[in-house]
């Protein structure tokens, strides 16, 4: 058994998140993860040991809660929860079944900030192209410019303010999954734009 598995077995996961969050005798509290809340969000499903936040999507198990809730690595949540439990690491390095534990989730969690960093930055590009077309698109007929011509000029832009829409409605209305489908299909069609 490695330490990881038996810190789980050792401890609730509702006792870990009850000594940061208040829950209620449903499982219920409020999320640390994100802003202030009016009712909670945070689930705690003690038969399968783990947590899920139905606001912000932050999940997982109580290792994950405590990276998360600290900004710590695996290897610290590991020392904390040891501690929590009475388990004693004495000083010694992690078993290879740990550290590729360590490893694999390190990676995850670089995957998902380059997937939280591209969100951020597509809405905002997202945002910015839509108003700035609309304002194009509302534009007086130029001096000079039969209407046929201008509307010619017009309908690429039209085409791009309606793509817009269908990535802004995805980021507003869409769960994480639909999110990270965008993000396959807009990458995508980056690298065969750039030719690569």
């Amino acid at each position: 058994m490695t330490t990881f598995s038996e810190i789980k077995n050792r401890l609730n996961i509702r006792d870990v998140l009850a000594g940061h969050i208040e829950v209620n005798h449903h499982g219920f509290g409020y999320c640390p993860f994100h802003g202030p809340e009016k009712t909670p969000s945070l689930k705690i499903y003690e038969d399968e040991n783990r947590f899920h936040c139905f606001g912000c999507g932050a999940h997982g198990d109580a290792f994950d809660f405590v990276e998360k809730l600290y900004d710590v690595s695996r290897t610290e949540a590991l020392r904390i929860l040891a501690a929590k439990a009475g388990i004693s690491l004495n000083g010694t390095r992690p078993s290879p079944e740990v550290s590729r534990e360590i490893r694999e989730n390190q990676e995850r969690r670089r995957r998902r900030e380059m997937f939280d960093l591209w969100k951020e930055k597509t809405w905002r590009d997202q945002a910015n192209t839509y108003r700035v077309l609309n304002r194009l698109c509302r534009m007086p007929l130029p001096k000079g410019w039969n209407e046929e011509a201008w509307l010619d000029v017009l309908a690429p832009l039209y085409h791009e303010i309606t793509r817009a829409e269908a990535v802004l409605e995805v980021f507003e209305a869409g769960n994480l999954q639909e999110h990270f489908f965008l993000f396959q299909e807009m990458t995508q069609h980056e690298t065969h734009s750039r030719g690569l």
